[in-house]
């Protein structure tokens, strides 16, 4: 599994914000059984950085992103958030601290239309139900900014 982060040339030396870490997994290790999916992982997420993880199958990236979004624990290791251990017990949990993740996946569910997916599991909740009309509304923005229908 290898980790690997671009910074366009033209900001190098002049912003320092991009140094800072918000996220990092440090000796993450899992294991299901006698399986050991991943061993030693040290992995750091750069402010107004896109960053990068490839490798081969079986490798552990998703297994890696799981456990960064919550969605399972690891059998050992520390998981920082701004420079603070967190254990995250569930993927509502990291939600709340603003860690999501956007699984592979081409579509998440065919059967629903592109605002239930894009909310799916993070319902905008009002007194009586869902805020469909606050969701349609920010799905509507979503998709003019991607220039999609």
């Amino acid at each position: 599994m290898t980790a690997h982060q671009t910074i366009p040339p033209e900001t190098l030396g002049t912003d320092t914000s991009r140094d800072e870490v918000v996220m990092s997994a440090r000796d993450v290790a899992k294991f299901y059984g006698p399986l050991q999916a991943l061993k030693g992982v040290n992995f750091d997420i750069h402010r107004g950085q896109v960053t990068t993880l490839f490798g081969e199958n079986g490798a552990g990236k998703s297994t890696l992103m799981k456990i960064l979004s919550g969605i399972i624990a690891p059998t050992s290791g520390n998981i920082l958030l701004d420079g603070t251990p967190v254990r995250f017990h569930g993927a509502n949990h990291a939600l709340a601290h603003g860690i999501s993740i956007i699984h592979q996946e081409l579509a998440l569910a065919g059967n629903l239309n592109v605002r239930d997916n894009i909310f799916m599991g993070r319902e905008i909740r009002k007194a009586t139900g869902v805020d469909f009309a606050e969701e349609e509304r920010i799905t509507r923005l979503l998709m003019e900014e991607l220039e999609e229908d």
